[in-house]
């Protein structure tokens, strides 16, 4: 299932994430006033998506720390990989958050 046909490299991510979402590969591993932490498997690996004041990090992926050192990143946490997407529709489906039915 496609999410989103056009676009470049982002969209290509979020894509990925929802598909992975989609497909039951997200669980929740812990949650507290601070800090969520959701498992989310692509392929054979299980990744670890930690959100902590609003800044969402995943350990284990190549993508993903690739792009945080590339672009300087690591105070602010701006890029996310498809693991975050993954993680953050899974946590707006355990908090009741509906989109869009119209498109």
């Amino acid at each position: 299932m496609k999410l989103f046909c056009r676009g470049g490299v982002f969209l290509k991510r979020l894509d990925a994430g929802y598909r992975l979402y989609h497909q039951g590969k997200c669980s929740l591993i812990f949650e507290d006033d601070e800090e969520i932490q959701v498992q989310v498997t692509s392929g054979s690996k299980d990744y670890l998506v930690s959100i902590v004041e609003g800044v969402a990090r995943c350990n284990l992926c190549e993508d993903y720390e690739y792009r945080f050192q590339k672009h300087g990143n690591a105070n602010n946490g701006s890029f996310l990989c498809k693991h975050c997407y993954a993680a953050l529709f899974f946590i707006a489906e355990l908090r009741g958050v509906k989109g869009s039915q119209s498109v």
